[in-house]
């Protein structure tokens, strides 16, 4: 049986549990796109910020991550290297030979394990957008650093996104 995949922006505001009392909310993910792996999280606690890794998890769910018990709180507020800390929802997808940008509105991970399995991507951005995107495994994305860049059989794919935006543009045009 496949396991259920979680969005990545829906887990934002998620409770952050250890053992039974609730130590905070989840405030993002702090991605390794080029390993195509979620590293850890930020947790919003109080008036500080907690960087827990996923070593220090538990368990992952719609309802709540659990963090490990047994971890005092002063342990989790080492810093998780330089990994991308954007909202997953404010990259970009350039496709080749100048056919345009298109937006990654969500990621897809595997709740166990660390994997981002499939990305989200559409012709406009997440808070412009009037549905949801096309879903592109993750492998076929390549992370430059600053943006994504396709491979392979999802050029075909993106390009075609990318076209039907065109083509709502030219309708609506005068």
């Amino acid at each position: 049986m496949q396991p259920e995949y979680l969005r990545a922006t829906a887990l934002r505001g998620l409770p952050v549990r250890q053992g039974s009392e609730q130590i905070g909310m989840l405030g993002g993910l702090v991605y390794d796109h080029a390993a195509r792996r979620v590293r850890g999280f930020t947790v919003h606690c109080g008036e500080r910020t907690l960087n827990v890794w996923w070593a220090d998890v538990d368990g992952l769910t719609r309802q709540v991550l659990q963090v490990r018990t047994g971890i005092p709180l002063s342990h989790l507020w080492h810093g998780l290297g330089s990994v991308a800390r954007r909202p997953v929802d404010t990259l970009t997808v350039r496709l080749p030979d100048g056919g345009g940008t298109l937006f990654v509105l969500d990621a897809f991970l595997d709740p166990t394990t660390e994997r981002i399995v499939a990305y989200e991507v559409g012709a406009l951005p997440r808070a412009a957008a009037a549905r949801r995107g096309l879903r592109i495994p993750a492998a076929d994305l390549s992370w430059t650093g600053q943006e994504f860049q396709p491979l392979g059989a999802a050029i075909p794919c993106l390009k075609a996104v990318q076209a039907t935006l065109d083509a709502s543009v030219l309708l609506r045009a005068p």
